[in-house]
């Protein structure tokens, strides 16, 4: 990581497996590379067509395709091509990662993302009805959960609160 400024921002597009996002900042882009290369058990990364182009003396790009393929734990064998574009800024006289844009164009895997938490995780379509929980309280924090969900554990929590400050109050 200590290739990159601190306020880089890495961009991932396209078919990335659940990874697509902005990142910004050297800690979330570290946070980002732990989920995708930890559960790698191989991977190979070939270039081709790689060129690049300088904005001015301080700022260069240098893109091209990579052609990716390995093993993980979690998605077992996968291959994959990625436009990759990278911008370098000279910082404290060395050359930084200050942007970088992966467009996953296609990632082949021959296993999904496993078990999760919330079982419905899928990758596209409305819910299988074999993925519910057997747990009603699952079901409704999946259906119903985020802010409703927030709001009604604190309405809970106060209540609780309200009620421990009147029983306290009474014994007085």
């Amino acid at each position: 990581m200590q290739d990159y400024t601190e306020n880089t921002l890495v961009v991932w597009t396209g078919d990335t497996g659940g990874l697509g996002g902005t990142y910004d900042g050297v800690g979330n882009v570290r946070l980002l590379y732990a989920a995708a290369l930890l559960t790698a058990q191989t991977m190979n990364l070939q270039a081709s067509g790689y060129s690049q182009q300088a904005k001015s003396s301080t700022e260069v790009n240098a893109s091209s395709t990579m052609f990716m393929s390995g093993t993980s734990n979690i998605l077992g064998s996968f291959n994959g091509t990625i436009s990759v574009s990278v911008d370098y800024v000279m910082s404290d006289g060395n050359w930084k990662i200050a942007g970088e844009h992966w467009d996953y164009k296609v990632l082949n895997t021959s296993a999904s993302g496993g078990e999760t938490t919330f079982p419905e995780w899928q990758k596209v379509g409305s819910i299988k009805p074999t993925r519910r929980s057997t747990d009603w309280l699952h079901n409704f924090t999946w259906d119903y959960g985020g802010p409703g969900a927030a709001g009604l554990v604190y309405i809970m929590i106060a209540a609780l609160g309200v009620s421990v400050a009147v029983t306290k109050l009474r014994g007085r």
